[in-house]
């Protein structure tokens, strides 16, 4: 496992350093809006017990491009999104400890949200003009 770590740390260090003044790197970004809604509705016998409705959240996406020469390029990308969905259930029992109906509530409403940050590297190598073939690792996390 150091070796690999030692490697990559040799291969990014010659990558920033050994090609740095003949190489362009490029840099970008995006931020959009995400629709989500975790499903399925929870239903039984013909009846919706709880209801899962679409939420309205962002992303941001940054990369950026190192050519290491004119065949290869490494792609490292970040990747930040909040996703999510409202929960409705209606007509909902609250009971106490022994199993006794305490009272009903008509509507229950809560959002249930997740923020996941991405972090793939992308190794691309160009075949001929315009025609790449990738290779790509990632690395996920929930916040």
């Amino acid at each position: 496992m150091k070796r690999v770590k030692y490697l990559l740390f040799v291969f990014l260090l010659r990558t920033f350093f050994g090609f740095g003044q003949e190489s362009k790197i490029t840099f970008g970004g995006k931020v959009g809006v995400n629709f989500s809604q975790y499903t399925p509705d929870l239903e039984m016998i013909w009846s919706i017990l709880l209801k899962l409705s679409i939420q309205t959240r962002l992303f941001f996406w940054a990369y950026t491009n190192f050519p290491v020469n004119n065949k290869f390029k490494l792609r490292l990308e970040l990747f930040y999104s909040l996703q999510g969905t409202s929960r409705v259930a209606d007509n909902v029992n609250v009971v106490d400890a022994i199993g006794s109906t305490v009272g009903v509530i008509r509507e229950f409403r809560t959002n249930i949200n997740e923020s996941t940050l991405q972090l793939p590297l992308i190794v691309q190598h160009q075949f001929v003009e315009k025609i790449f073939l990738e290779g790509e690792i990632q690395v996920g996390l929930y916040i």
